[in-house]
C-alpha cells in the first residue's frame, strides 16, 4: 500500500513539474507569436511605434482516427490569422490546412462540417476587408494554395451578407469566387442559419453548393447540428451530414450520409491544450453504402492570445 502511494505521489509530481516546463515554453512561444505578428503589422503600415496590440492565436491539432473501413490514420491540421490592427482591422493574413472536397474541386469544405483524416492541401492569404458593418462584409483576398503535388496562386472576392431574422433564426449568405492563375474558376455559394436555444444551446443548418469550371460536377452539402456551451471550456455537439453532386446542374446523387457526435475540454485547466473525441458513422457511395465506423482521438495547443 506504501510502496503505490509513493508512486501515485511521485507521478503527480513528475505530472505538475512537466506541465510547469509546458507552461514555460508556452508563454515563451506565445510571446514570440505576438512580437511577431506587431512586426509584421508594423512593416506593413509602415508604423514605428512600440506598442503591442496583437491578439494572434495559431492553433495546431493532431488527430489520430481509427475507420473500420480504412484503419488507422493520424493528420495534422494548423490554422492562424495574423491581427493587424493598424489597418483598423482591414487586413487580415490567415494560413489553414483545408480537405480536399468531392470529385477534388477547389471549394472550401462547408464551414460547420466535420472533417475527416484526408487528403489535405494548405492555403495561404491576405484578406482586404473593403466593406464591412453588421450588414455586409465584402473582401479581396489573395494567397497561394499547395500541397506535396501543386502550388497554385489565386485572387478571389468574398461576399457576406447577414439576412433579415425569420422567427429568431439567424440567417447568414456567402459568395466566394475565386479565380487560379492556371485558368481555373471554383464558386461556392452557401447559406447559414442559426436558431439560439438559450445562452448555451444552439441548432445550425448548413447548405452550399460549389462550382468549378474544370470539373462538369458541382458539389452539394447539408448538415444539421445541435451545439450545446457546458461551460467556458467545454462543449458537446450532436448532428447529421449528407453530402452529394450534381452533373451539369442535374442528375442529384447523394455520396454520403453521416451521423457524428464531439466532445470537447481542456486539459489540466490550460484554456490553450484540450482534447476532442469524435464518434460517427457513415453511409457512403463508395462502399455500397454499408456503414463504417469511425472514431476519432484529437489533442489541440493554442499559441498566442485573443
Amino acid at each position: 500500500m506504501r510502496k503505490l502511494i509513493f508512486v501515485c505521489i511521485a507521478t503527480l509530481a513528475f505530472a505538475e513539474d512537466t506541465l510547469s516546463i509546458l507552461d514555460r515554453y508556452h508563454e515563451t512561444i506565445s510571446d514570440w507569436v505576438i512580437l511577431k505578428s506587431d512586426e509584421i503589422d508594423r512593416y506593413l503600415s509602415r508604423k514605428n511605434d512600440n506598442k503591442t496590440l496583437s491578439k494572434t492565436v495559431i492553433g495546431i491539432e493532431y488527430t489520430v482516427g481509427y475507420d473500420t473501413k480504412k484503419s488507422f490514420s493520424n493528420n495534422i491540421d494548423f490554422s492562424f490569422g495574423i491581427d493587424l490592427p493598424r489597418f483598423k482591422n482591414k487586413l487580415h493574413l490567415m494560413a489553414e490546412s483545408i480537405k480536399y472536397d468531392l470529385k477534388d474541386l477547389k471549394t472550401e469544405p462547408p464551414k460547420l462540417f466535420q472533417k475527416e483524416n484526408e487528403k489535405r492541401s494548405y492555403n495561404i492569404a491576405l484578406e482586404y476587408n473593403k466593406i464591412k458593418n453588421k450588414k455586409l462584409k465584402f473582401s479581396f483576398t489573395g494567397g497561394v494554395r499547395f500541397d506535396k503535388i501543386f502550388f497554385e496562386p489565386y485572387v478571389g472576392v468574398i461576399a457576406k451578407y447577414k439576412l433579415k431574422k425569420v422567427s429568431n433564426w439567424d440567417n447568414t449568405f456567402q459568395n466566394k469566387f475565386i479565380f487560379y492563375t492556371g485558368g481555373k474558376v471554383s464558386d461556392i455559394v452557401s447559406l447559414e442559419n442559426i436558431y439560439p436555444l438559450d445562452q448555451n444551446s444552439l441548432i445550425g443548418v448548413y447548405n452550399s453548393i460549389g462550382f468549378n469550371s474544370n470539373s462538369e460536377y458541382q458539389s452539394l452539402g447539408s448538415e444539421v447540428s445541435y451545439y450545446h456551451q457546458i461551460n467556458n471550456s467545454s462543449y458537446y455537439k450532436v448532428g447529421a451530414q449528407v453530402d452529394g453532386s450534381l452533373k451539369n446542374l442535374i442528375d442529384p446523387k447523394v455520396n454520403r450520409y453521416k451521423l457524428y457526435a464531439q466532445y470537447k475540454d481542456i486539459i489540466a485547466n490550460r484554456d490553450w491544450l484540450y482534447y476532442k473525441v469524435t464518434p460517427s458513422v457513415a453511409w457512403k457511395r463508395n462502399y455500397d453504402f454499408k456503414p463504417s465506423y469511425r472514431l476519432d482521438l484529437t489533442l489541440g495547443i493554442k499559441f498566442g492570445r485573443r
